[in-house]
């Protein structure tokens, strides 16, 4: 009993008949708990530590998630009106270039009938003028005709021609011959228009 004596130093005798004394066992180093407690104190600050630098960088990178989310939907938005504008540029583009092909097309047309309405106006002109020439040639003619009539009355009667013309016969001739030479000049004239 001397060696569980100095096992149990610490132990209390206890009174009583026949009973054996308990002992209560004297720590020799920390215990479990202890050790457990101790190890979770270092290592717990090592792990937590990077755990909440990570988590603080989560967080961010949430932010920054919802943020390009936001500007994800307002560029979206954005596109979504650049598109609507312009395909309404687009219809705007083709209504314009119908307008513009239209008006060629209108124009080419209005070319036409304004070249043939010049052309049978020039012709009107040029039949017009060839009337009035005839008019002028047979006028030219009835004058020189009247003017022979009044030279040979004169003759007839004896009346003498003085060198100014007194009665305009040398006028009348000369008118004439005027009438007569536009006549065949306006004829030239139109030959060539025509031609």
């Amino acid at each position: 009993m001397t060696s569980q004596q100095s096992d149990y130093a610490g132990a209390a005798p206890v009174s009583g008949e026949g009973s054996t004394p308990i002992a209560v066992p004297k720590p020799s180093g920390p215990t479990l708990g202890m050790r457990l407690v101790i190890f979770s104190a270092l290592l717990l600050p090592s792990a937590v530590l990077p755990l909440l630098f990570l988590r603080r960088s989560i967080n961010g990178l949430h932010r920054k998630v919802d943020e390009l989310k936001v500007a994800t939907s307002c560029l979206h938005g954005e596109f979504k009106s650049v598109m609507s504008e312009l395909s309404v540029r687009r219809e705007d583009h083709e209504r314009l270039r119908a307008m513009i092909s239209e008006t060629r097309e209108g124009l080419v047309h209005l070319r036409g009938e304004t070249q043939q309405a010049q052309a049978m106006r020039i012709q009107e002109l040029v039949a017009s003028d060839r009337t009035h020439v005839s008019r002028l040639q047979e006028l030219g003619t009835s004058l020189a005709d009247i003017a022979a009539f009044m030279q040979e009355i004169e003759l007839r009667q004896g009346f003498f021609t003085r060198k100014v013309d007194g009665k305009g016969v040398e006028r009348l001739r000369f008118l004439a011959m005027q009438f007569e030479g536009m006549g065949k000049v306006k004829a030239a004239t139109d030959a060539d228009l025509v031609s």
